[in-house]
């Protein structure tokens, strides 16, 4: 993904980011650390899944939506 800076995006432009999300970029997009995205998912406040062998953290877009209470258009 290239470099965006979710800082200053429009709702607009929320609902056309990555259909899945690192836990780098959800936290960028919700301007808090990588850790407080960590404790989002392991707590059930952000649904978010662990893959891979490393266990790294992938968050789908519509529940970083739903986390802010943006609504998704088809």
């Amino acid at each position: 993904m290239p470099s965006t800076n979710f800082a200053l995006m429009s709702i607009d432009d929320l609902r056309e980011m990555p259909a899945v999300l690192t836990s780098k970029e959800a936290a960028r997009v919700l301007r808090v650390g990588v850790r407080e995205v960590r404790l989002l998912v392991d707590t059930g406040q952000l649904a978010g899944a662990r893959v891979g062998p490393r266990k790294v953290i992938r968050i789908a877009r519509v529940a970083l939506l739903a986390l802010l209470k943006i609504r998704e258009t088809p």
